[in-house]
């Protein structure tokens, strides 16, 4: 699982999300960000609170767990 988001300084959250997937088809992205990207499988809208990330974080472990 790997948490991105849109503007960082050396790669930006859909670049990040591109390679990521070129390494691991597979891996579960959740984007904490205002805009969304089409590659993450999860996008926490901005301002989130803890609360909505930790209950994203629960709903994509849990998914996960379930395969």
């Amino acid at each position: 699982m790997f948490i991105t988001d849109a503007i960082m300084p050396i790669m930006d959250g859909p670049t990040t999300i591109v390679a990521l997937k070129a390494i691991n088809p597979d891996v579960k992205i959740i984007s904490p960000s205002g805009a969304a990207s089409a590659d993450a499988q999860h996008l926490i809208p901005k301002p989130h609170t803890a609360d909505a990330l930790l209950k994203t974080l629960h709903e994509v472990l849990r998914k996960d767990h379930a395969k």
